[in-house]
């Protein structure tokens, strides 16, 4: 099989992954919002501010060496895997003996006790995370599916009975822990990979000099994305912060499903045409203008029935997510053609370009989070954009200059989506104008948003969207082959 229908096989079961993933993820929201109210989910959002700190921690940037490098030794994945065993061990122990501080900085006494709890994820996360690193580089992601998103669906399931039964935030907490124990049964079971005893610390060394750039840059991203969260729930009720992390999970679900699909598994095969530099950019052009004509319309979209979508689908005490989805929406399509330049940095072995530029565009995210945060939470929420429009012209300035392409061929690549995408914006918007019930013009309003985006699609002859529908169709053709 070649390297594109490895490609687009792994595509299509990584499609199948993520789409299950999210609606999982989204019912389980459906039902949880239900039984809690942002009170809750502020206080949990409050801990993921760290653990998710800690998440980019627990590897140091090492694992993402493996599929990097076109050959690894058995030696040195060895030593990454005993690596992540002894920093998750650690930061296990952090998170214990510092829970008190989290919770004073919160003035939330009960964050001690639930960062106790949550605590041994860390240990636990750090035995899977080599054996699904390989998998991945093998392209093997139909056996990733079947691990992951029995993991997650059973612990989703646990979950809501935890709910139901009255145990409160805990049932919220139970969930990512029961999913990492669970995985961990699986990975192991089904294991083609067993790690060596053996520690080489100069290799170690070695890779941690390689990934400390990467570590880097992902810190700052991750910072620069939660640094928001952390002030509002200082400054902030814990309900402020539930509705406002709300918002914001809901905007990244589109680009996060598609953006999870596509440059999951392109990674592999960006490393293996890294030194032809036109096919290189040919391939990112392509992928970027794929990842617009699938998410510039939904988040779109999610801005124009916002209003309807929170009302019908979490209820009343929902309602203050509203006005911050609205600006986040477009926040969640800039970012998804933001997200893949860490591929071209990390493929062009640019891994310290990667960390300077992020600590630029950091930097100003920071001082405008930090002035939208003294104002309201709805200013933070536009700070954000307004921030993640000048890190969009650094970094595709920057990438532009390692694959021989420039800021305006970039545009000139969207405009044809961009234009497709207010067309239907206005489309939905003069539907919106109709008095009905909220059900009726909220079906209404998604059914014109799909139709009027297809149509604008196909008479302006869009070529991502043809390519689109050369992939689904060489898909289908494919798989009545094997049949």
């Amino acid at each position: 099989m070649s390297l594109s229908q490895k490609s687009l096989l792994g595509l299509s079961w990584n499609f199948v992954q993520q789409m299950a993933t999210q609606i999982s993820l989204f019912v389980h929201y459906l039902v949880m919002s239900r039984l809690f109210s942002p009170k809750e989910y502020g206080i949990v959002a409050m801990l993921w501010v760290f653990t998710g700190f800690a998440e980019l921690l627990k590897d140091l940037g090492i694992n993402v060496l493996l599929i990097q490098e076109k050959e690894n030794t058995a030696k040195t994945i060895s030593t990454i895997f005993w690596a992540n065993i002894g920093i998750g061990f650690l930061l296990s122990a952090l998170f214990w003996l510092f829970s008190p501080l989290i919770a004073a900085f919160y003035n939330t006494p009960i964050l001690a006790e639930i960062t106790k709890y949550y605590a041994c994820y860390f240990l636990i996360s750090a035995f899977y995370g080599v054996p699904i690193i390989l998998l991945e580089k093998k392209l093997s992601f139909k056996k990733l599916f079947f691990l992951q998103f029995s993991a997650l669906f059973i612990s989703l399931i646990f979950s809501v009975f935890f709910a139901i039964y009255g145990y409160g935030i805990w049932s919220i907490l139970v969930q990512p822990l029961l999913q990492a124990i669970l995985l961990n049964v699986f990975v192991w079971i089904t294991a083609e990979w067993y790690p060596i005893f053996v520690w080489k610390k100069q290799e170690f060394l070695s890779l941690q000099k390689k990934a400390l750039p990467i570590l880097g840059g992902n810190l700052l991203a991750y910072s620069t994305r939660n640094i928001d969260n952390l002030l509002i729930g200082k400054y902030f009720d814990e309900a402020t912060l539930g509705n406002y992390a709300r918002a914001y999970s809901l905007m990244q679900m589109p680009f996060q499903l598609i953006n999870g699909i596509i440059i999951r598994v392109m990674l592999p095969s960006f490393a293996l045409i890294q030194e032809d530099i036109s096919r290189l950019r040919n391939l990112y052009l392509r992928m970027i203008a794929l990842l617009a004509l699938c998410v510039f319309p939904i988040s779109v979209g999610m801005m124009l029935v916002s209003d309807k979508l929170i009302l019908l689908l979490f209820g009343e005490k929902w309602e203050g997510v509203v006005p911050i989805l609205q600006i986040l929406s477009l926040v969640g399509a800039i970012q998804s053609v933001i997200s893949p330049v860490g591929l071209i940095y990390f493929t062009c072995q640019k891994n310290k370009l990667f960390l300077k530029n992020n600590l630029i565009t950091s930097g100003i995210a920071i001082i405008c989070m930090g002035i939208g945060i003294f104002i309201s939470v709805k200013m933070v929420a536009f700070m954000i954009g307004f921030s993640s429009l000048i890190s969009l012209v650094i970094h595709i300035s920057a990438i532009g200059k390692l694959i021989d392409f420039s800021v305006s061929a970039w545009i000139k690549n969207l405009i044809p989506t961009i234009l497709c995408t207010i067309l239907m914006g206005i489309c939905v918007f003069l539907v919106g104008k109709i008095a009905f019930s909220q059900v009726f013009i909220f079906a209404l309003k998604v059914f014109t948003g799909i139709v009027s985006y297809v149509i604008c699609l196909h008479i302006g002859r869009v070529a991502a969207y043809k390519e689109l529908k050369e992939m689904l169709i060489s898909r289908i053709y494919l798989k009545a082959r094997k049949e």
